[in-house]
């Protein structure tokens, strides 16, 4: 989803900050907002008023789509208390209400991913520490071309937009011949 976009709009109007989502080169946000609070801005992820103006990345629906008939598709995110129920909320309305097929799990903000069993599934996800806990048969990189990931060692997949990971995951799926026990 456009996470960025939603946390610096609403950033933004609280603080009174002219940030672009573009200037933004670190997960924390210290480089563009030294000032605000880290945990007001952590906070944020798990509001009503984030998930308000949550939209899906270009392409995302399409390829969700494609994946979810046959294979299970699940979110695993990291997420405070309070944001459980707003995210799955805003899975349901935004894919789950269209027609595609997907689980959640909310892993506590301190947990590791680490702790979902992906041994013979596909993991996709914009951190590489969260790849690295991680014990599926496939891992990639969400990389998006944003700052925060310069100086990521990966030297595994790694694509840049829906369009790049629906050919990835037709690539694996197919080498699986269509195995991959469903999980991505």
């Amino acid at each position: 989803a456009k996470s960025l976009p939603a946390i610096v709009k609403i950033v933004n109007q609280r603080y009174s900050k002219n940030v672009k989502t573009e200037d933004i080169g670190q997960w924390n946000f210290k480089d563009v907002y030294p000032d605000v609070p880290q945990h007001e801005i952590i906070e944020i992820f798990s509001q009503p008023e984030f998930f308000k103006i949550l939209q899906p990345k270009e392409n995302c629906i399409p390829v969700l789509h494609k994946f979810c008939k046959r294979n299970e598709l699940i979110v695993v995110s990291k997420v405070n208390h309070s944001g459980l129920f707003n995210k799955d909320a805003w899975i349901k309305d935004t894919l789950r209400d269209i027609g595609i097929d997907i689980g959640f799990v909310g892993i506590p903000l301190g947990g590791s991913k680490g702790q979902i069993d992906m041994s013979d599934a596909i993991m996709v996800d914009d951190n590489v520490r969260f790849l690295n806990e991680t014990n599926a048969k496939y891992k990639i990189l969400f990389d998006n071309n944003t700052k925060f990931h310069l100086g990521q060692e990966w030297d595994g997949i790694r694509v840049n937009s829906w369009k790049e990971l629906d050919k990835v995951l037709s690539e694996i799926v197919s080498k699986e011949k269509g195995i991959t026990n469903g999980k991505i």
